[in-house]
């Protein structure tokens, strides 16, 4: 009687864990790096609505990947290419409303190549420049990669330095963990 009712028992348990509770509770999406079930209203994260000013600090750091990637695009050129993120307000001093450039100067993007590791690390791209409002003020101004420049220079060169067109700015690019060809 004893040996049935552990068999029993070891059955119930080993099927209880096969069981993805998933069937029970549907799983929605959620924010990367947030562990907040309550989702923003989706006039927030519509890229629609660029004041975040108004917005609490717990929110406001959910709502700022939504607008700086919700009216993300490339821009492309023969020499060059970069990515435009979305503009917002943030709040000043005074709580008044300003632009995210004029509070953070600086932009970084960093890239990593898609399936390819080097001894488990995977190339990087770093791209550092200003942070500069675009003429329509709903985005933040690409930084312009070389590509062409890049991909015409030995892979053993890390860094390269850009001159903005319009701008007394500069861009460096720095790769890490590239060893025989450009990703």
């Amino acid at each position: 009687m004893n040996k049935l009712f552990l068999i029993a028992t070891a059955l119930f348990l080993g099927s209880a864990l096969l069981i993805d509770n998933s069937f029970i509770k549907p799983s929605t999406r959620q924010v990367a790096s947030t562990h907040d079930s309550t989702p923003l209203s989706t006039q927030l994260t519509s890229g629609k609505n660029i004041d975040l000013s108004v917005l609490s600090d717990k929110e406001f750091a959910r709502a700022f990947k939504y607008q700086l990637m919700s009216s993300s695009r490339l821009v492309q050129n023969n020499e060059s290419s970069g990515v435009e993120l979305g503009n917002f307000y943030i709040k000043g001093t005074d709580n008044q409303k300003n632009f995210v450039c004029s509070k953070y100067t600086d932009l970084e993007l960093i890239f990593e190549a898609d399936g390819i590791a080097i001894s488990g690390n995977i190339p990087q791209m770093k791209v550092h420049g200003p942070c500069l409002t675009g003429a329509n003020y709903s985005s933040i101004e690409a930084l312009p990669i070389p590509f062409k420049k890049i991909l015409a220079s030995n892979v053993a060169q890390k860094d390269f330095l850009e001159q903005i067109a319009e701008s007394n700015g500069q861009i460096t690019i720095h790769f890490q963990d590239v060893v025989e060809q450009w990703p």
